[in-house]
């Protein structure tokens, strides 16, 4: 289980979320052959801008509100 929003663990045990980032990139199905990535998002350490004021907002704040973040071009993808 995650939640950042009570930073917990399945055994319920809080856990720090300083140092830490992540990543989301957004595939298209890719029927027909390989997927393509849309977009990517990062919130943590990693993070600049809105994000990084987002997850700072969300390691303060015990019940800080969920955001939408815009997606940004990708230029590479790892496996």
């Amino acid at each position: 289980m995650f939640n950042l929003h009570g930073r917990e663990t399945s055994t319920g045990r809080e856990v720090s979320l300083a140092g830490v980032s992540i990543e989301l990139v957004v595939l298209s199905d890719g029927l027909l052959g390989t997927s393509e990535a849309l977009g990517r998002v990062t919130l943590g350490e990693q993070a600049a801008g809105a994000e990084l004021s987002h997850w700072n907002e969300l390691l303060a704040v015990r019940n800080a509100p969920a955001r939408w973040h815009m997606l940004h071009a990708v230029t590479s993808v790892l496996d």
